[in-house]
């Protein structure tokens, strides 16, 4: 199998205080340190700072995954190859920013991730590849990390497909799918005062973050 040869990586991240992603692993500033990558962090994150690194590095491909912020169209104009997001859900189900929590609130038998091209709406790009996992009974970090292994699992399998044009990809209709919003700790009391969810779905949903604490 013919695999892509990476020459250079950059990483553009945030420095997160808290347990963020939820779960046991390697925070990604002590890898990339560990594995002498570029790292550029917080108030580096400037939009213009960005853009004008990024021109500078020329990057064939950029991939985003768990990215807070509204990236312009002029930086994902930038890579030759385009600029790609890893999205925790089987688009366009679950289009936003917690995918995970409402999966699991909404009693989801599968989850899975979606590869897809970036475009100015969020979550709207066309499809690129997919792979489903079931959710089976677990909290949303234990969800979390396993979508995280997965993502991570089919990487090398994107990167041949897609420089061999070997990809379907799949153009996304904005009249089909779901968005739903960020959860939060009060929103998640109205869910459960609601009556319209499962009590223990809202409670896996919701679990470690924001947290179950003050959900009596």
């Amino acid at each position: 199998m013919s695999i892509p040869v990476i020459d250079h990586i950059v990483v553009f991240t945030r420095e997160e205080k808290g347990e963020f992603p939820y779960y046991d692993c390697e925070h990604l500033l002590d890898l990339c340190n560990r594995m002498c990558v570029e790292t550029y962090i917080n108030n580096e994150m400037v939009p213009q700072l960005i853009y004008e690194e990024l021109r500078r590095f020329k990057p064939d491909m950029i991939l985003v995954a768990t990215f807070d912020q509204k990236i312009p169209q002029r930086i994902i104009d930038i890579p030759k190859m385009g600029m790609i997001n890893i999205h925790p859900s089987l688009l366009p189900k679950y289009r936003g920013p917690m995918p995970t929590h409402w999966s699991i609130i909404n009693g989801e038998s599968e989850s899975g991730v979606t590869y897809h091209a970036m475009s100015s709406e969020f979550d709207m790009g066309d499809i690129l590849l997919q792979e489903r996992t079931s959710i089976g009974g677990v909290v949303d970090g234990e969800l979390r990390r396993k979508l995280a292994k997965l993502s991570s699992k089919m990487l090398q399998s994107f990167l041949r497909k897609y420089r061999n044009s070997e990809l379907n990809s799949k153009v996304q209709s904005k009249n089909e799918g779901t968005y739903y919003p960020k959860v939060t700790s009060k929103r998640g009391i109205a869910l459960l005062k609601s009556g319209q969810f499962n009590r223990a779905n809202v409670i896996r949903g919701l679990t470690p973050y924001p947290g179950i604490g003050i959900l009596r």
